[in-house]
């Protein structure tokens, strides 16, 4: 098989199993529409902000900002930090992503999400893992997050709070998916039991949203322990 057409099967591959991650995505964008015009964006303003931003974390948590008239440096720490797990996701991603250029791996992390990060390492322990199937992943969550934000922008004022219909659960639920297929043999369980306990814990002690990176890198090194005995 030539390169090209393979190329498109793994694109129409990826995005064919993100399709359900993108359908969450989707409902969840509803709810930050309706949520970012409550806030007092337009809905041009608000479909840009997912447009560029494409960071659904951190477009949540900049609205009540924007709305209070913050100063942009504080907008900018906040969703800085609340993104700072990408960098562990990023690093992780380099060992199955050698030789890639680099105008395609800027391209990967733009549109490097938690949903499809699971998605495309679990098929990573399972098969070789090709760059057009990540893109294609990230491109129907990309256009699923981006017409559920225009849908949710432009009917809010018909559509009602998000709550109404659980999507402040949406996440949460795909997550808990997600882990099923990490959750096989003693060094998944022993690396979710170390993220989890470092996670609770950095709640009490750490400032922010650094418990996320003290989880990641405490999970990192149990998991790699595990390996090597």
């Amino acid at each position: 098989m030539s390169r090209a057409p393979q190329a498109r099967g793994e694109w129409l591959q990826g995005a064919r199993d993100s399709l359900p991650l993108a359908l969450n995505a989707f409902a969840l964008a509803i709810g930050f529409g309706v949520v970012a015009r409550t806030a007092g964006l337009s809905v041009p303003e608000t479909s840009l902000m997912s447009a560029l931003v494409f960071a659904g974390a951190a477009q949540f948590a900049a609205l009540p900002l924007l709305s209070a008239a913050a100063a942009p440096a504080t907008i900018i720490a906040t969703t800085a930090a609340i993104n700072l797990r990408h960098l562990l996701m990023g690093v992780s991603l380099t060992r199955v992503l050698r030789g890639v250029s680099r105008p395609l791996l800027a391209a990967v992390a733009f549109g490097l999400t938690d949903e499809t990060y699971a998605l495309v390492m679990g098929r990573a322990q399972r098969q070789p893992l090709s760059s057009p199937y990540i893109l294609g992943s990230f491109l129907a969550m990309y256009v699923g997050w981006n017409v559920g934000t225009a849908l949710g922008a432009g009917l809010g004022a018909l559509i009602g709070p998000p709550e109404r219909y659980g999507l402040d659960f949406a996440v949460t639920a795909v997550f808990i998916t997600l882990l099923t297929f990490f959750l096989e043999g003693r060094g998944a369980w022993g690396v979710l039991g170390a993220a989890a306990v470092i996670s609770t814990a950095g709640v009490l002690i750490l400032p922010g949203n650094s418990h996320l990176i003290a989880a990641g890198l405490g999970g990192s090194l149990v998991g790699a322990a595990l390996e090597t005995e």
